[in-house]
């Protein structure tokens, strides 16, 4: 009873996630690339697919000393005292770079079958970033050496965008 509502569940949410139409996907395709719920930016075209690239906020922690004046007791005189100076630790956290969020296209979860899947992890293979097997399943490894090929252009993500795939020509490849 149990697995069977989270089946249900899950087909119900990823039946629309990640589409800007709403078409239905193999929901196995679509929990494998839509890990994070997607929908797009409001001037998408019917029928294309987006992912979300969330860059964080950069922070450094700053420590500076800053010196405390000197608290005199009154019971003594002044020749009494000696001058310590004593100082605090003052630390603040300070923002380097704003948090940023980009929308990027991405392939709909049906153009991501075991054919496209295999020349993807052939071309990862042969730029030396993957490492595993070719089985055309989009696998943890497959989608690390995705995110290492994207960082360059800007991209943090697993996610396969549409301009990785052209310029891998995995559209060309997914066309013959």
């Amino acid at each position: 009873m149990r697995r069977g509502t989270i089946a249900l569940l899950l087909t119900v949410a990823l039946s629309a996630v990640g589409c800007v139409d709403g078409q239905r996907y193999d929901t196995q395709a679509a929990a494998e690339l839509l890990p994070n719920g997607m929908s797009g930016p409001t001037d998408a075209p019917k029928g294309s697919c987006w992912q979300k690239n969330i860059t964080p906020a950069v922070f450094d922690t700053v420590t500076h000393q800053i010196r405390v004046p000197q608290q005199k007791n009154p019971s003594q005189s002044d020749e009494q005292t000696l001058p310590t100076v004593q100082y605090q630790t003052k630390t603040r956290h300070v923002m380097i770079k704003k948090r940023n969020e980009a929308w990027f296209e991405t392939l709909c979860p049906a153009q991501m079958d075991k054919a496209l899947v295999t020349a993807l992890q052939h071309a990862l293979t042969d730029r030396k970033l993957y490492h595993g097997a070719i089985h055309g399943r989009l696998t943890d490894d497959t989608r690390t050496a995705i995110r290492t090929l994207q960082h360059k252009d800007g991209i943090n993500s697993d996610v396969l965008s549409l301009r990785t795939a052209e310029s891998l020509g995995l559209l060309r490849a997914a066309k013959k």
